[in-house]
């Protein structure tokens, strides 16, 4: 799946958890069902950014894991209209990207993609479509509410996601398995979704 400095307290254990899914527990018995639409109204109404420096800037990317900045390059797709999903522009940035010996990206460590839709509902069936298909293929999924918005966290063995939609906008956040202690994860995926998405305070552990 590709799908903050501040790690995680966990009280009364001994040992750090080697996964994320030691952190967040078990998952929920709903994580299947059809997310509710987004309730909240979007937070800003800021151009779409088109660019990675716009969009989370390399420095930023190592301020919220509280690492050195990713080993590796940038890279950048924009895409524009998709008229079957609603889609009407997508960007979408990777970080730590290492290359292999065809030219073609071989590791992914962290990427940001941002998606704006004709209008809300065409987000909240791009959720739904990810969270189901996540479920389907045995990922584990934890809903999550950030500021009214109702989001999900993904997790398989190859890394987590953070998927949400904020209006008429999806946004999905994700972390190769290993870039930072699991206790880090989801500080790490909240937190640059709350840049993204200009939604104020970092979140609590």
């Amino acid at each position: 799946m590709l799908t903050a400095g501040v790690v995680l307290a966990l009280t009364g254990c001994s040992q750090q958890p080697k996964t994320i899914d030691d952190v967040l527990g078990t998952p929920s018995p709903t994580a299947k069902s059809t997310p509710s639409p987004t309730s909240a109204p979007s937070a800003t109404t800021a151009a779409f950014p088109r660019t990675c420096a716009e969009l989370v800037p390399p420095g930023a990317i190592a301020a919220a894991i509280g690492a050195r900045p990713l080993p590796g390059s940038v890279s950048f797709v924009y895409a524009g209209p998709v008229r079957s999903s609603g889609r009407l522009e997508r960007t979408t940035c990777g970080y730590g990207v290492t290359v292999g010996k065809d030219g073609k990206p071989d590791v992914v460590r962290m990427e940001v993609s941002l998606v704006r839709y004709r209008q809300a509902a065409d987000a909240d069936a791009r959720v739904a479509l990810t969270v189901q298909t996540a479920a389907g293929g045995g990922d584990h999924v934890y809903p999550f509410t950030l500021h009214g918005r109702r989001g999900y966290l993904l997790s398989d063995r190859t890394g987590s996601s953070y998927v949400l939609a904020d209006g008429a906008r999806t946004l999905v956040v994700s972390i190769r398995a290993g870039v930072v202690p699991a206790p880090a994860v989801k500080v790490a995926l909240i937190g640059l979704a709350q840049r993204v998405l200009r939604l104020g305070a970092s979140p609590s552990p």
